[in-house]
Protein backbone atom coordinates (compact mmCIF):
# COMPACT_ATOMS: atom_id res chain seq x y z
CA UNK A 1 0.00 0.00 0.00
CA UNK A 2 2.87 2.28 1.02
CA UNK A 3 4.74 1.40 -2.57
CA UNK A 4 1.16 2.39 -4.50
CA UNK A 5 0.69 5.83 -2.57
CA UNK A 6 4.04 6.70 -2.78
CA UNK A 7 3.82 6.11 -6.90
CA UNK A 8 0.71 8.03 -6.91
CA UNK A 9 2.37 10.96 -5.13
CA UNK A 10 5.16 10.78 -7.53
CA UNK A 11 3.12 10.90 -10.77
CA UNK A 12 1.10 13.50 -9.29
CA UNK A 13 4.17 15.96 -8.64
CA UNK A 14 5.69 15.03 -11.77
CA UNK A 15 2.64 15.96 -13.99
CA UNK A 16 2.24 19.64 -11.74
CA UNK A 17 5.67 20.16 -12.79
CA UNK A 18 5.07 19.62 -16.10
CA UNK A 19 1.75 22.15 -16.10
CA UNK A 20 3.79 24.89 -14.62
CA UNK A 21 6.69 24.84 -17.36
CA UNK A 22 5.60 27.13 -19.95
CA UNK A 23 5.78 25.19 -23.80
CA UNK A 24 8.54 26.09 -25.82
CA UNK A 25 9.35 25.97 -29.86
CA UNK A 26 11.46 23.79 -30.69
CA UNK A 27 11.90 20.62 -32.98
CA UNK A 28 11.94 16.77 -32.49
CA UNK A 29 13.61 14.57 -34.97
CA UNK A 30 12.01 11.12 -35.89
CA UNK A 31 13.21 7.73 -35.62
CA UNK A 32 12.82 7.55 -39.62
CA UNK A 33 15.01 10.88 -39.82
CA UNK A 34 12.42 13.92 -40.87
CA UNK A 35 12.46 16.55 -38.37
CA UNK A 36 8.78 18.16 -36.87
CA UNK A 37 8.82 21.63 -35.69
CA UNK A 38 6.31 22.77 -32.95
CA UNK A 39 5.72 23.71 -29.64
CA UNK A 40 8.07 21.49 -27.52
CA UNK A 41 7.78 20.50 -23.44
CA UNK A 42 9.91 18.59 -22.08
CA UNK A 43 9.28 16.21 -18.36
CA UNK A 44 12.68 15.45 -17.36
CA UNK A 45 11.66 13.73 -14.60
CA UNK A 46 9.06 11.05 -16.47
CA UNK A 47 11.69 11.34 -19.79
CA UNK A 48 8.49 12.27 -21.89
CA UNK A 49 8.64 15.04 -24.64
CA UNK A 50 5.00 16.62 -24.97
CA UNK A 51 4.84 17.88 -28.72
CA UNK A 52 2.11 19.64 -30.63
CA UNK A 53 2.12 21.49 -34.28
CA UNK A 54 -0.86 21.94 -36.68
CA UNK A 55 -0.24 18.89 -38.17
CA UNK A 56 1.11 16.49 -35.64
CA UNK A 57 1.02 16.08 -31.48
CA UNK A 58 1.75 13.40 -29.10
CA UNK A 59 3.88 12.15 -26.48
CA UNK A 60 7.67 10.38 -27.48
CA UNK A 61 9.87 9.26 -24.90
CA UNK A 62 13.71 8.12 -25.86
CA UNK A 63 12.63 4.51 -27.51
CA UNK A 64 10.28 6.90 -29.86
CA UNK A 65 12.50 9.75 -31.69
CA UNK A 66 15.95 10.25 -31.99
CA UNK A 67 16.20 13.81 -30.07
CA UNK A 68 14.61 17.32 -29.77
CA UNK A 69 15.69 20.85 -29.50
CA UNK A 70 14.58 23.27 -27.28
CA UNK A 71 15.74 26.34 -25.29
CA UNK A 72 18.76 26.23 -27.78
CA UNK A 73 20.07 22.83 -25.81
CA UNK A 74 20.40 19.63 -27.98
CA UNK A 75 19.24 16.38 -26.17
CA UNK A 76 19.82 12.95 -28.44
CA UNK A 77 18.54 9.45 -27.27
CA UNK A 78 21.27 7.34 -26.72
CA UNK A 79 21.86 3.79 -25.53
CA UNK A 80 22.74 3.62 -21.63
CA UNK A 81 23.81 0.61 -19.59
CA UNK A 82 22.76 0.49 -16.30
CA UNK A 83 22.32 -1.73 -13.29
CA UNK A 84 18.76 -2.61 -15.40
CA UNK A 85 20.55 -3.34 -18.51
CA UNK A 86 20.83 -1.05 -21.67
CA UNK A 87 18.57 1.38 -21.76
CA UNK A 88 18.04 4.58 -24.21
CA UNK A 89 17.67 7.83 -22.22
CA UNK A 90 17.78 11.12 -22.97
CA UNK A 91 20.87 13.26 -22.86
CA UNK A 92 21.92 16.71 -22.90
CA UNK A 93 24.43 17.05 -26.06
CA UNK A 94 27.01 19.88 -24.64
CA UNK A 95 29.89 19.53 -26.78
CA UNK A 96 30.61 17.31 -29.79
CA UNK A 97 34.51 16.72 -31.11
CA UNK A 98 36.24 14.41 -33.44
CA UNK A 99 36.94 11.42 -31.46
CA UNK A 100 33.89 11.95 -28.91
CA UNK A 101 31.31 14.11 -27.36
CA UNK A 102 30.57 15.89 -23.67
CA UNK A 103 26.88 14.90 -22.33
CA UNK A 104 25.22 15.41 -18.96
CA UNK A 105 21.89 14.13 -17.54
CA UNK A 106 20.13 15.74 -14.63
CA UNK A 107 17.57 13.87 -12.17
CA UNK A 108 15.48 15.41 -9.27
CA UNK A 109 16.65 13.78 -6.11
CA UNK A 110 13.39 13.88 -4.20
CA UNK A 111 9.68 15.57 -4.41
CA UNK A 112 9.09 18.88 -3.04
CA UNK A 113 12.16 20.43 -3.75
CA UNK A 114 14.79 21.36 -6.07
CA UNK A 115 17.08 19.02 -4.76
CA UNK A 116 19.04 17.57 -8.07
CA UNK A 117 22.01 16.10 -9.31
CA UNK A 118 23.73 16.24 -12.31
CA UNK A 119 25.97 13.97 -13.94
CA UNK A 120 28.53 14.70 -17.19
CA UNK A 121 29.42 11.99 -19.25
CA UNK A 122 32.28 11.53 -22.05
CA UNK A 123 30.81 9.34 -24.99
CA UNK A 124 33.55 7.89 -27.63
CA UNK A 125 32.74 8.36 -30.73
CA UNK A 126 34.69 4.76 -32.21
CA UNK A 127 31.87 2.94 -30.29
CA UNK A 128 29.08 5.32 -28.42
CA UNK A 129 29.82 4.17 -24.97
CA UNK A 130 29.01 6.02 -22.73
CA UNK A 131 31.38 6.92 -19.21
CA UNK A 132 30.15 9.08 -16.33
CA UNK A 133 33.37 10.96 -15.38
CA UNK A 134 31.55 13.64 -12.84
CA UNK A 135 28.52 14.73 -10.79
CA UNK A 136 27.01 17.78 -9.27
CA UNK A 137 24.59 17.59 -6.40
CA UNK A 138 23.10 20.97 -5.66
CA UNK A 139 20.75 20.59 -2.67
CA UNK A 140 18.30 22.75 -1.43
CA UNK A 141 18.69 23.12 2.38
CA UNK A 142 15.66 24.17 4.42
CA UNK A 143 16.19 26.02 7.39
CA UNK A 144 13.69 27.58 10.03
CA UNK A 145 14.58 30.97 9.44
CA UNK A 146 16.24 30.62 5.86
CA UNK A 147 17.20 28.85 2.84
CA UNK A 148 20.32 28.08 1.10
CA UNK A 149 21.66 25.82 -1.54
CA UNK A 150 24.97 23.50 -1.26
CA UNK A 151 26.74 22.04 -4.12
CA UNK A 152 28.62 18.88 -4.06
CA UNK A 153 31.18 17.82 -7.09
CA UNK A 154 32.24 14.68 -6.81
CA UNK A 155 34.70 12.80 -9.92
CA UNK A 156 33.63 9.58 -10.73
CA UNK A 157 36.56 8.67 -12.76
CA UNK A 158 39.67 10.58 -12.77
CA UNK A 159 40.96 8.55 -15.44
CA UNK A 160 38.48 8.98 -18.21
CA UNK A 161 40.13 12.31 -19.31
CA UNK A 162 43.42 10.38 -20.13
CA UNK A 163 41.73 8.00 -21.47
CA UNK A 164 39.87 9.87 -23.74
CA UNK A 165 43.04 12.07 -24.79
CA UNK A 166 45.69 9.64 -25.06
CA UNK A 167 48.97 11.55 -26.63
CA UNK A 168 47.49 15.07 -26.24
CA UNK A 169 46.84 14.74 -22.67
CA UNK A 170 49.79 16.04 -21.56
CA UNK A 171 49.60 19.15 -23.48
CA UNK A 172 46.33 19.51 -22.01
CA UNK A 173 46.71 19.13 -18.56
CA UNK A 174 49.42 22.22 -18.93
CA UNK A 175 46.92 24.10 -20.56
CA UNK A 176 44.62 23.78 -17.77
CA UNK A 177 47.38 24.25 -15.09
CA UNK A 178 48.81 27.97 -16.92
CA UNK A 179 45.40 28.73 -16.89
CA UNK A 180 44.02 27.98 -13.56
CA UNK A 181 40.95 25.77 -15.09
CA UNK A 182 39.82 23.31 -12.73
CA UNK A 183 38.93 19.97 -14.56
CA UNK A 184 35.50 19.51 -11.93
CA UNK A 185 33.62 22.78 -13.00
CA UNK A 186 31.83 22.34 -16.21
CA UNK A 187 32.64 25.85 -17.87
CA UNK A 188 36.53 24.83 -17.33
CA UNK A 189 36.06 21.77 -18.53
CA UNK A 190 34.63 23.06 -21.54
CA UNK A 191 37.13 25.57 -22.12
CA UNK A 192 40.05 22.29 -21.60
CA UNK A 193 38.40 20.21 -24.15
CA UNK A 194 37.95 22.97 -26.53
CA UNK A 195 41.54 23.36 -26.44
CA UNK A 196 42.21 19.69 -26.63
CA UNK A 197 39.97 20.44 -29.98
CA UNK A 198 42.36 22.47 -31.21
CA UNK A 199 45.25 19.78 -31.12
CA UNK A 200 43.14 17.34 -33.23
CA UNK A 201 42.39 19.69 -35.77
Amino acid sequence: MRHILALILLLTFSQLIAQSLPWTDGRIMLNDGTEAKGKLLYNDITGVVSFESETNSGSYNARNILGFEYLNKQFYSIPYASSTGVVKQFFEVLREYKEFAVISKTNLLSQGTTSEITTLYFMRASDLIVKPFLETLAREVKWRIFESNKTQIRVLDSNLPKEIMGENFEKVKAFAKERKLVWHVQDSLISILDYYDTLIN
